[in-house]
């Protein structure tokens, strides 16, 4: 219960797999990626892009053209991470002083 208010609250929408799971919402024709977590146990055996199909799928019902994303500056494993984002075709746009923004195209 406590998930569904918080998700309510700041707009968001929760999508679960038994290996992991993403947070979204909508702003215009973008898809923000608020929050992606793939369980240990999966990690580094390919899951994470079951992940990104999974976004890309829910961002082409929702007629957006860009996914959007974050990687706080303060997290212990941002590089990983970013390489992450990466290698799923996410490019840099912006810098903060808390975090670096990524975004790719909707592909299909």
């Amino acid at each position: 219960m406590l998930l569904d208010y918080m998700l309510e609250y700041n707009d968001k929408h929760y999508h679960e797999e038994d290996f992991g799971f993403f947070t979204w919402s909508k702003e215009d024709n973008v898809l923000c990626v608020w929050d992606i977590y793939t369980k240990p146990e999966y990690r580094s055996q390919k899951y994470a892009w079951k992940l990104f199909t999974k976004i890309n799928s829910v961002a082409k019902k929702m007629d957006c053209d860009t996914i959007e994303g974050y990687v706080d500056k303060d997290y212990k494993n941002k590089e990983k991470s970013l390489k992450v984002l990466e290698a799923a075709g996410f490019t840099h746009y912006n810098e903060t002083e808390e975090c670096f923004w990524l975004r790719t195209k909707v592909n299909g």
